[in-house]
């Protein structure tokens, strides 16, 4: 079975600056950029979230998709800039790298030490 690669998504709402989510799917970045616009407006159903998200693909940020190692293990990196820090939380500093395990879909993070570029195929 084949991975599906990482993609990164800009998602609006009602026309406000785009976050940005790096995911496998669409379904999968419009559900990150649900969990973070609910923070901020707890009321709001997901029904109403998808009739006021605009979704699209744009390319990869500068080292988005690189292939890393983290731990010992091989991972894509991934840029994270949601919606939740375009509403609800203050940006957050990249002292870490955000990572996805080959064959996962969970974003995770790592501390600079822990990850390393993997090798040349």
């Amino acid at each position: 079975m084949t991975t599906r690669p990482i993609r990164t998504y800009a998602i609006s709402v009602d026309g406000r600056e785009p976050g940005l989510y790096c995911a496998r799917s669409t379904s999968k970045a419009r559900y990150s950029a649900w969990i973070d616009f609910h923070e901020a407006w707890q009321d709001a159903t997901f029904l109403e979230f998808l009739r006021r998200a605009k979704v699209s693909v744009v390319p990869n940020s500068c080292g988005s998709g690189d292939r890393i190692v983290v731990l010992g293990r091989a991972a894509t990196r991934v840029h994270y800039q949601g919606i939740g820090q375009t509403y609800a939380r203050p940006p957050q500093p990249y002292q870490n790298v955000r990572f996805v395990y080959d064959g996962e879909d969970q974003i995770r993070v790592a501390h600079w030490s822990d990850v390393s570029e993997a090798a040349p195929c």
